[in-house]
Parts: C-alpha cells; structure tokens; sequence
C-alpha cells in the first residue's frame, strides 16, 4: 500500500512513509482513492500502522504500531490513511 502512494505522489518516494487504518472519528473518514490522505505533521494519530516503507523501518517503526507512537521514533514520518468510502 505505501508503494502505491509513493507511486501516486513522487514527493513521497524516499522518504519514511506509513499507511494506518481507517479512523471513523478523523477528518479523513469520507475520502476515496483520489483525495489527498496525508495525515499534517502536527495531528495525532492513533491509528494502527498497517503498512510501511524501508526508510521507516530503518527509524525503528513497525506494524501494529500506532502513529502517535511512530512519529516519536522518526519525526519526518509521513502518514496516510487508508482510502473511505460511504464511512466505511
């Protein structure tokens, strides 16, 4: 999954990247495919990491983890929510 978003946006390649699970309580709970996911540097997320690049496995991030709990382990790690539609 971090593949494909490395994929769709060139400015994530290379860097840690990290895909977590759907939140319903987020701001993101209504976005398809399409939309921009990526999780803003400053918000907390609790969610559970599901998939990840090599870059954040090197800084110490595993799945299972949360995001919270990532981004203190590697502060220039990027987040992005599976895509939502229909709430689900």
């Amino acid at each position: 999954e971090q593949q494909v978003e490395a994929q769709r946006n060139k400015a994530l390649q290379g860097l840690p990247l990290a895909v977590v699970q759907y939140d319903p309580y987020s701001s993101l709970r209504d976005l398809d495919a399409n939309a921009n996911r990526l999780k803003g540097q400053d918000e907390k997320v609790g969610n559970s990491i599901i998939a990840l690049s090599y870059e954040a496995k090197a800084c110490g991030v595993t799945r299972t983890m949360s995001g919270v709990k990532a981004r203190t382990l590697c502060k220039d790690l990027r987040l992005i929510q599976v895509p939502v539609a229909h709430g689900k």
